[in-house]
């Protein structure tokens, strides 16, 4: 009743007693597969083997069981090793990584930022170190899916953060806060742009305003020059 069926087991054991396991059985004479998610147990597995191997059997052509250990991921190791963020979104930003050191427009040393890919390319992480003071401060980067924009979550060793979102325009990363209530208790948003050069430097100008955006005060205008 099974004639001419080929049965394939592909499984993945800890050596442990159970383990999730996938089992494929292909019907020839129906076509496709049956796929279903199974809890296999060693012993299970030595039945099935046992069953389907003795030396009078005639029902089926082969079985072949493949076992691989779960360690290695290798059973679902295309959809597990995947990079989420390796597309062309989320590698926008990414001329801002490097080794630099950032000058005023005056030319004088303003300080170094060592900037980073982590989280298997998800996110850029700046770390700043002023050279005038010892202020220093750290963002996170990174494009969100679910909005379409990049956001940036900066901190620093003073108590400061900002909040920013944005995208990239005309070649440029432009980043913007909400509107929030300032020291001086005036609404204020601050906007950020990086424009890369074709010589690998990148300009970072970042303005606020305190009229809803109508006028800006540059805050820092720095350029990036590679170490």
């Amino acid at each position: 009743m099974f004639t001419e069926t080929e049965y394939f087991v592909k499984c993945a054991d800890r050596m442990h007693e159970t383990s999730r396991s996938l089992l494929l059985v292909r019907l020839p004479r129906h076509g496709g597969f049956f796929v279903q998610r199974a809890i296999i147990s060693k012993t299970f597995l030595n039945l099935i083997t046992g069953a389907l191997l003795p030396s009078d059997m005639k029902f089926a052509r082969y079985v072949t069981v493949f076992c691989v250990l779960v360690g290695s991921t290798a059973c679902f190791s295309q959809q597990q090793n995947a990079c989420a963020c390796c597309t062309k979104k989320n590698k926008e930003f990414n001329f801002w990584v490097g080794e630099w050191k950032v000058y005023n427009k005056d030319g004088k040393l303003a300080g170094e930022n060592h900037i980073v890919v982590i989280q298997d390319s998800c996110v850029i992480q700046e770390n700043w170190t002023s050279a005038n003071a010892p202020f220093r401060g750290t963002s996170y980067n990174f494009y969100n899916t679910q909005t379409g924009r990049w956001q940036q979550l900066w901190v620093d060793n003073q108590g400061t953060n900002l909040q920013l979102e944005g995208g990239l325009i005309e070649g440029e990363m432009v980043l913007s806060t909400k509107e929030w209530v300032n020291k001086k208790g005036q609404k204020q948003i601050d906007r950020i742009k990086w424009t890369p050069f074709n010589d690998g430097s990148v300009r970072q100008l970042w303005e606020s305003s305190i009229d809803g955006g109508n006028n800006w005060t540059v805050v820092f205008d720095g350029m990036y020059r590679s170490k």
